[in-house]
């Protein structure tokens, strides 16, 4: 339990926000933000890939619509 709390708060906390800043200082402010709408669909993208979820229908159009609008 102590791991995965301490992965939680290390990797996807810190590192993520430091990752974040480092582009919106490096990059264009707008083009960087608008990946940002993009963590829900490589979330489910790699809970179908590492924990064998399944892919609904209303989840891959759901996908289609974020990749369109960015």
């Amino acid at each position: 339990m102590l791991v995965i709390l301490l992965w939680l708060s290390i990797m996807s906390s810190i590192v993520q926000f430091a990752s974040w800043y480092y582009l919106l200082q490096k990059g264009d402010p707008g083009k960087t933000s608008a990946f940002l709408f993009l963590a829900p669909f490589f979330g489910v993208l790699s809970g179908w890939a590492l924990l064998d979820e399944t892919l609904s229908f209303s989840i891959v159009v759901g996908g289609l619509f974020i990749i369109s609008g960015i």
